[in-house]
């Protein structure tokens, strides 16, 4: 029986509704919501990895250029994947707190070359015991774990770009001001909107106006100085606990300290020479992905990446029964990779952008809401860090992360699937030409080496940013 796919636009901002239609019969499926802004994605980067071990240090995406920019700087101070990563998170959470507010969740997969082990690193925000309006917040035990399992640095180093940034303020950057944009109207966030950003400057928010987030940056420099322990329990603890919830019960004590991330081993496909490691199957990301997979495997290289890849992501969501999904559910993701080719590929999550809107009494940190209160609850299915490495699990191939969109899943894992192929750029190409968020890619034909052959690529919009780490000596842009 004949499937053929038929998407079109409607007026609101954000949204594609797609149709299957089966021997002439329409059945309305699903909404599938895109990313803020989605125009044409491009390259950062193609064979440009230099050529001599000796200044090679790695290289760090994201979908906001401040982060991939400090993630580079520790790259460039000896430090791992692991904590480019954690050092891009806490960036994130200052200059793109839409997606990846302290109050969210998300998944990490990495891969360790001297272990030669891949694992997930699973810290979704989670439903408190008495329910209510807001999920237990993940993101801090979650890189905690992370940097302490896989980091080289001192935790202390990889906070303090981002409560510097907090303190001293940023230029506001572009991928921060299209989410807001997209949030005009929005009753949930409107008040916070207005105290944190237009407060700031004349009622306006504006691309290169100077933000200052003063109480994040007191909130950050508690964990800083005292570790992720200390967001989880004492002074801190207590006043995320005091919060009144609208709905039911807020966060209690115990909920807040018995909040643990967890280890997971990957869940392990095969491509056509190489082993791709997706999240793990006991996660809603980990079902998804491997509904994704089982039908963009049988494709192999096809003439129309495009239909490919929605056909795929349509098939995903029957398999979860989604009839709607929110325009935006507020996530992000961010990669880096060093110069040891380790690799670490996250996605992260504040269930729809901003949160609840709430924010915790002098904080600066915003709630996400409870996983179970609604369509929101999908937004963990749809984050999407994906690795690749050879079967004996020695040299990195691939590292990309998709999140917040269906096709955005979808394209990763197509590009995952591919991802032994030399064509892999203009696959980027293509698929980011389409609808879809943005994506990001750290690809290696060959497999990864110091001495370059290397790829990467993210969203050239203006919004995200890839920087390649090197020597102090070397010219940054």
């Amino acid at each position: 029986m004949r499937l053929r796919l038929s998407v079109w636009l409607p007026k609101k901002q954000g949204e594609i509704v797609m149709r299957l239609k089966l021997a002439g019969f329409v059945t309305l499926l699903s909404m599938i919501s895109l990313g803020a802004g989605c125009a044409r994605l491009g390259f950062s980067g193609g064979d440009e990895t230099p050529r001599g071990p000796a200044f090679f240090y790695g290289v760090a995406l994201a979908d906001e250029p401040n982060a991939a920019r400090v993630a580079r700087q520790i790259l460039e101070e000896g430090g791992s994947a692991a904590d480019a990563v954690t050092a891009a998170y806490f960036t994130l959470s200052v200059t793109y707190p839409t997606a990846a507010g302290i109050g969210g969740g998300g998944i990490c997969t990495v891969f360790d070359t001297s272990s030669r082990k891949v694992e997930s690193v699973e810290f979704l925000a989670r439903q408190p015991s008495g329910g209510g309006s807001f999920a237990i917040p993940g993101n801090v035990r979650g890189f905690a774990l992370l940097q302490a399992r896989y980091g080289r640095l001192a935790w202390a180093q990889l906070i303090a770009p981002a409560e510097h940034l907090a303190a001293q303020g940023f230029a506001t950057p572009r991928a921060l001001v299209r989410r807001l944009e997209m949030l005009v109207g929005d009753a949930q966030v409107s008040a916070l909107i207005d105290r944190e950003y237009r407060a700031q400057n004349e009622g306006a928010v504006r691309e290169g106006a100077i933000l200052k987030f003063p109480k994040l940056a007191h909130t950050l420099g508690i964990i800083r100085v005292n570790g992720a322990s200390a967001f989880y329990e004492g002074k801190l603890a207590q006043t995320l606990s005091d919060v009144p919830s609208p709905q039911g019960s807020g966060l209690s004590l115990n909920d807040l300290a018995a909040f643990r991330p967890q280890i997971a081993s990957s869940s392990r496909a095969m491509n056509n020479i190489n082993a791709v490691f997706l999240p793990p199957s006991h996660l809603g990301a980990g079902i998804f992905a491997q509904s994704l997979w089982a039908q963009l495997s049988r494709t192999g290289l096809a003439a129309d990446a495009n239909a490919t890849v929605d056909a795929a992501a349509l098939q995903g969501l029957n398999a979860f029964g989604i009839g709607y999904l929110p325009p935006d559910f507020g996530s992000t993701s961010f990669l880096a990779v060093d110069g040891a080719g380790n690799g670490v590929a996250c996605a992260v999550t504040m269930g729809r952008p901003l949160g609840t809107g709430i924010e915790a009494n002098a904080t600066g940190i915003v709630f996400a809401p409870n996983p179970s209160s609604g369509a929101e609850g999908f937004a963990g299915a749809f984050l999407m860090p994906v690795i690749v490495t050879d079967t004996a699990q020695e040299r990195l191939y691939f590292a990309g992360a998709g999140a917040g969109v269906p096709r955005a899943s979808a394209s990763i894992l197509y590009l995952a699937a591919n991802a032994d192929t030399s064509s892999i750029n203009d696959l980027f190409a293509t698929l980011s030409g389409g609808q879809t968020g943005p994506i990001n890619m750290f690809s290696c034909a060959r497999g990864f080496s110091a001495a370059g052959g290397c790829r990467y690529a993210t969203d050239t919009r203006g919004s995200g940013a890839a920087f390649e780490a090197a020597s102090p000596a070397r010219a940054r842009p």
